[in-house]
């Protein structure tokens, strides 16, 4: 093969990533699958997660696999290239650890933090925040001495928006995979150089991700998991590449146009933390409260949201780029990006409350048919003349309403349900 000029080394190299990325996240999920067990990666059902049976969490370890093999072909870029896979491939065996062990909240974080630190430092001012840009239209916004700190609470919270996302089958994966191809696809030649094989191997390695995760391969259930590794894994490098390609002479996108771009992950953490904060938990405590969560519970099914959420992340990265190339001033496109993540936040919150109030009404039409007249106490829902239903959907007594109850089930036929005192341990 005759290679004429700089477009066709590059289109061979391209290629040659995202095959070996590809093909060696494949192998490397099979080799590991069958070692889950032996390895402590099982994710098994209980708490907040709802799934079925054990599952092996070693996703994140074959696309670590597949990426880091992938860009050992490119030559050259070692000064970013080489961090980035140190860093990778730390946050990788601590997630990997965390899934077998368990890490505390904020050991998580400490590592997190230290990790990205070490990693901006050793690739230098590329990797570094200087500027926010004119966001409040009062000029441009920079950094100074805060640019270092700054961006490693960024690349913090990027890490930790993919792993509150990664609640559904193929989700992280899917918007990751979409968020990158988009990109790579976007910015063409203007990319620079160094981070065109980093895309493409992480095209490469979700895209493999995804033939075992994916919830549209037969109807079958999700064969592995990637875990605390691969949620972090992805987090990172994808903040990594947006904060370069917003900084420079010659930005790709802006700093507010690179948020677009992150916009299912950013909403997510951000809802996630404002409801934690405002019902007096921690922010990094583990719940089934997130939005595709929400969504679950309003009756949509696992494969709808993970296309909804693929297609949002589509619509932020062409709007990014769109407004890039319209020129829109930063402080509209900010104020256009709260106002589109507190309608998708209010709309996804509004399904849940229709949803659930419809299940109370159905429940309540059950009961009524079934034992007759049903009286209204204050506002709840009455079961009988001795027990109701509360807002919260706790059982109690109308002689001792402080005394919790469990209702046992029975079909609607045979009367109100019988009632038994809750252990200790069943009282939230």
């Amino acid at each position: 093969m005759q290679l004429d000029g700089l477009d066709d080394v590059i289109s061979v190299v391209t290629l040659t990533v995202l095959y070996v990325a590809t093909a060696l996240t494949a192998m490397a999920t099979f080799l590991l699958r069958s070692q889950a067990g032996r390895l402590g990666l099982l994710d098994r059902p209980g708490g907040h997660k709802a799934h079925e049976g054990a599952v092996p969490v070693v996703g994140g370890l074959a696309m670590w696999i597949g990426f880091a093999a992938a860009l050992l072909v490119p030559t050259g870029h070692w000064q970013l290239l080489g961090p980035l896979i140190g860093g990778a491939s730390v946050l990788v065996l601590l997630g990997a650890y965390d899934d077998a062990q368990g890490l505390t909240p904020r050991l998580r974080l400490l590592s997190h933090a230290v990790v990205a630190t070490l990693v901006i430092y050793a690739i230098g001012p590329a990797a570094r925040l200087e500027t926010l840009g004119d966001f409040v239209g009062m000029g441009p916004v920079a950094l100074g001495l805060w640019s270092f700190p700054f961006t490693v609470f960024v690349m913090v919270a990027a890490i930790n928006a993919f792993n509150m996302l990664d609640g559904l089958d193929g989700l992280a994966g899917g918007v990751a995979f979409a968020i990158a191809l988009v990109l790579l696809v976007a910015m063409g030649t203007g990319l620079r150089t160094e981070w065109a094989p980093v895309l493409t191997a992480l095209v490469g390695v979700t895209a493999a991700f995804l033939c075992f995760n994916a919830p549209m391969m037969l109807q079958r259930p999700a064969r592995i998991f990637m875990g605390d590794a691969g949620s972090t894994f992805l987090g990172f490098t994808l903040a990594l590449v947006l904060v370069s390609v917003c900084q420079g002479a010659d930005p790709l996108v802006s700093p507010v146009n690179a948020i677009w771009c992150l916009f299912v992950p950013a909403t997510e953490v951000l809802q996630s933390t404002v409801r934690r904060l405002l019902s007096g938990r921690s922010p990094f405590a583990p719940d089934r409260g997130h939005l595709h969560h929400q969504l679950l519970d309003a009756g949509y099914a696992v494969r709808t949201i993970f296309f909804l959420y693929i297609g949002v992340s589509v619509l932020g990265c062409v709007l990014a780029q769109t407004f890039q190339y319209l020129q829109v001033p930063d402080a509209v496109s900010f104020v256009v990006l709260l106002l589109a993540s507190a309608t998708c936040t209010g709309l996804v919150h509004a399904q849940t409350v229709r949803a659930r109030s419809a299940l109370i009404e159905e429940q309540h039409s059950v009961l009524a048919a079934s034992i007759g007249d049903v009286p209204h106490v204050g506002g709840v829902v009455g079961l009988d003349q001795r027990h109701y239903r509360t807002e919260r959907g706790v059982l109690s007594t109308l002689t001792n309403p402080n005394e919790p109850v469990r209702p046992t089930f029975v079909t609607p036929e045979f009367g109100p349900p019988d009632v038994e005192p809750a252990a200790d341990s069943d009282v939230a």
